[in-house]
């Protein structure tokens, strides 16, 4: 007889035990559960996956920070590594421990209706992810002010869709589904059902059905005593509905008095011939009993304005009104189903609008340089101003820290690269801009020199004498060798200092001479080229692959331990910080962008990316100068930052001056800070690229500290709201130039695996495919990631899922192909 296990009686008996129950069934090392960072048994990302320490024994809730976000609970890992369903694993976990089985499965209840009570878990999650992303000041109510239950045909739930009105006249509107295992703040799967889909069925053959954009409105044509219902989504998602039951009846559309509200009219129209061919489609206008309906208005508005009508004469109007609705020529059912989906609008894959730097809205210290030196050079003004913040922040790293907000703490340090096809006169503007930092080096190394010399001499000198005294050691007994042992520890502890001259910038250096060069010179060092060089050594030029692990330490400050073979002593380094300057060729950095290490562990989400045009072609090939005053005026503010010295604490290790933010510059920030966080959401334009997302914020405060330093110099230790502005600005910017930098290197899996099945599609004019299709065209992804880029090309426009008949066995996984895909 087989075995059944209650889902909540194994639950229960799981609590404690999943650290066994993970290391026998999901063969995760015991020692990969300890609370630390390890390999992910899932993607290999290093260093990343980790139980929760706060709810792992209760529901054995793990993390994977690289890819996969929070992993979820013990139940959730299971079905992932193992690819069961959630049965199959309440029935593997229930035999493992033993848990009392039932001989024959009881009759699951039906979730309860929808007034609230029978998903408060769900809903209380999904008014904290709401309330988590609206404005500062607006509000909702604790209950859902509407909740409207979609049924399968048996009347059982297939979910439901919540609206809160906020107090600022929107509105929020959020699905759940249920599934076995409860309910979740999900779309339901597609195809969706009708709303009130079992009185659809119930309907005599026929009896005519209103089709409403929203629920609110089909509630409304329902109280006249009529059928009705709606889409879920309304206007944005009619093809994903399955509009077959409305086969034989009569449908008349009521949709709302706008221009969206024709248009789903319209779709709505082609997919019912589509999928219930023999149902006639009528269209009924309001705005014809109702001459000064508002906009946007509704059935449910209509009924309001006519208050006190009785339910005979709405349904008399609605009769009266209806009318054959016009489908679009070529988009009738008799068309090829390629061809008569309710297409949305195509949105190409194509690099994101790239914004321009306003020149005129830089600090006084730097708008002059930059705009004089690319004209000079003929060179994006971008380029400019990317080098003389990186030459800003190697001058005031380590010496100066930005305090945001109580125990949040910035370094100056920046990561900045500039991507630009060959021909743009890197190398001219790179030296212009960063030249008063190469003088001011080459001035204290000169001026060093003859302390290094002497030095240098007397350590030599120091040398010979230790190596001659072992000599005679060696060759020594008795009294006469005891006393020259002494000689020798005198003589060793009256070592010399070791003297370096001091290095600001270096352009072409392994991980292992970062790591000297930092300790030498106070932890600092900056890595400036006008050449992609840097990438090649992150890559691992002189080693097997790539060595990140002083780069990633290098952005923020992060102690380092250096132990190579070969060196007498390790390398200790308490806080070392670089500044990148790199300006790269297009090729470089999708090269970079190829190795998943570069992504997966977050080296490229500490750059900020400028990917101005190139102007290649529309130059005038006239050679600029830039005012000698205007130049002199820069390299000054420059110098004054370098001259500035380092501050050591008691034991000699660096301690910076800190800048902090005045009330005003503060409240741009933390604007700054929510509205990127939103950006980052699901389907917003920084969801693929979250790890850059959420290191943007703490990186606009490093500039707005630098170019503070930069205007008003470090006597003012207090930060204008001026200089926030300012930096905001440019941040802006740079979120749009590293939008289409990550694009371009194809740093989001899911976009270059879309952008490899758009080639195919066209080139082999495919009307439809799978998601084995999918596999076959990109071979380095697995299934999950193949639907993955499947759901990407869904949200763009380019496929739609197949309707299908509902029969046994896994559901359909075959899409048609957008016809404006092949005509593009």
């Amino acid at each position: 007889m087989q075995r059944l296990y209650d889902s909540s009686t194994v639950k229960n008996a799981a609590r404690g035990n999943w650290l066994s129950i993970l290391s026998s069934l999901a063969s995760i090392p015991k020692t990969s559960l300890d609370g630390q960072g390890h390999p992910c048994p899932r993607c290999a990302g290093t260093d990343r996956f980790n139980s929760d320490r706060n709810t792992f024994q209760d529901n054995g809730r793990v993390h994977c920070n690289q890819k996969c976000g929070i992993g979820g609970d013990g139940f959730h890992v299971l079905q992932e590594l193992n690819g069961w369903d959630f049965k199959t694993t309440v029935e593997k976990v229930g035999e493992f421990l033993h848990c009392d089985a039932r001989s024959t499965p009881r009759e699951q209840p039906k979730p309860k209706p929808a007034n609230g009570t029978a998903y408060p878990g769900a809903i209380q999650r999904t008014l904290k992810n709401i309330r988590s992303r609206i404005p500062e000041g607006v509000t909702i109510a604790d209950k859902p002010d509407n909740v409207w239950q979609y049924d399968h045909a048996d009347g059982s739930p297939a979910g439901v869709v919540l609206r809160w009105d906020r107090s600022d006249g929107e509105k929020e509107i959020r699905p759940l589904t249920v599934l076995e295992s409860g309910w979740i703040s999900k779309a339901m799967p597609e195809p969706r059902p009708l709303y009130r889909l079992p009185a659809i069925i119930e309907a005599e053959k026929a009896e005519t059905v209103y089709v409403c954009e929203g629920e609110k409105a089909a509630d409304a044509v329902c109280s006249f005593g009529l059928v009705a219902t709606a889409s879920v989504g309304g206007s944005k998602a009619p093809g994903k509905t399955d509009w077959s039951p409305l086969g034989g009846k009569c449908v008349v559309i009521v949709p709302d008095n706008d221009q969206p509200g024709k248009q789903y009219a319209k779709k709505v129209a082609i997919c019912i011939q589509q999928q219930a061919t023999t149902a006639e489609v009528l269209l009924a206008d309001l705005s014809v009993t109702w001459p000064e309906i508002p906009d946007k208005s509704d059935a449910a508005d209509w009924s309001e304005h006519f208050d006190g009508q009785p339910p005979e004469w709405f349904r008399d109007q609605l009769e009266r009104i209806a009318k054959p609705l016009d489908i679009p020529q070529g988009n009738a059912g008799s068309l090829a189903a390629s061809d008569s989906h309710c297409w949305p609008e195509l949105i190409p894959f194509d690099t994101p609008d790239l914004m321009s730097i306003d020149v005129d809205g830089l600090p006084d210290s730097i708008r002059e340089m930059v705009q004089q030196a690319s004209e000079a050079t003929e060179t994006p003004p971008e380029m400019a101003l990317m080098v003389a913040l990186g030459a800003i922040a190697t001058a005031t790293m380590r010496k100066w820290d930005v305090l945001i907000e109580e125990d949040f703490r910035q370094p100056l340090n920046l990561y900045l690269c500039c991507v630009m096809p060959p021909g743009n006169r890197k190398s001219a503007i790179f030296r212009r801009m960063f030249e008063p930092v190469n003088q001011y080096e080459t001035q204290v190394r000169q001026a060093a020199e003859s302390e290094f010399l002497r030095t240098s001499s007397d350590r030599e000198i120091w040398e010979r004498q230790c190596t001659d005294l072992k000599t005679r050691i060696g060759k020594a007994d008795g009294e006469k060798s005891t006393d020259m042992r002494r000689e020798l520890d005198q003589l060793l502890s009256d070592a010399p200092e070791v003297f370096h001259k001091p290095q600001l910038v270096s352009d072409d250096v392994t991980p292992e001479s970062v790591c000297t060069l930092l300790s030498q010179n106070h932890e600092r060092l900056g890595i400036a080229s006008a050449e992609p060089e840097v990438f090649d050594l992150i890559l691992g030029r002189y080693s097997k692959g790539p060595n990140l692990g002083m780069w990633l330490k290098g952005h923020d400050g992060d102690r380092h331990t250096e132990n190579r073979r070969g060196r007498p002593e390790p390398i200790f380094l308490n806080s070392p910080l670089l500044t990148l300057t790199i300006m790269a060729q297009p090729e470089a950095i999708q090269t970079a962008g190829s190795h998943r290490v570069m992504l997966g562990r977050g080296m490229l989400d500490r750059f900020l990316f400028w990917y101005p045009p190139s102007p290649v072609g529309s130059r005038d090939c006239v050679s600029g100068s830039v005012d000698p005053l205007i130049e002199q005026c820069y390299a000054d503010r420059l110098s004054g930052l370098l001259k500035t010295g380092v501050r050591l604490d008691g034991f000699g290790h660096p301690e910076p001056m800190v800048l902090t933010l005045n009330q005003d510059a503060h409240a741009l920030w933390k604007a700054e800070q929510i509205r990127v966080e939103r950006r980052m959401a699901d389907c917003e334009p920084l969801s693929t690229i979250a790890g850059w997302g959420s290191k943007y914020a703490a990186q606009v405060a490093r500039m707005a500290a630098n170019l503070h330093l930069m205007e008003d110099g470090h006597d003012q230790s207090v930060i204008s709201d001026q200089s926030m502005e300012q930096a905001i600005r440019i941040g802006h910017v740079i979120e749009s130039h590293t939008r289409a930098v990550f694009q371009a290197m194809g740093a989001n899996p899911a976009m270059k695996t879309a952008r490899k099945v758009v080639r195919k599609i066209t080139a082999e004019n495919l009307s439809e495919l799978s998601r084995r299709d999918v596999m076959r065209i990109d071979r380095t992804i697995d299934v999950e990631e193949a639907q993955t880029a499947i759901d990407l090309m869904v949200d763009h426009g380019y496929l739609i899922a197949q309707h299908t008949e509902q029969r046994k066995g896994r559901p359909s996984d075959r899409y048609d192909v957008n016809p404006a895909v092949l005509r593009t």
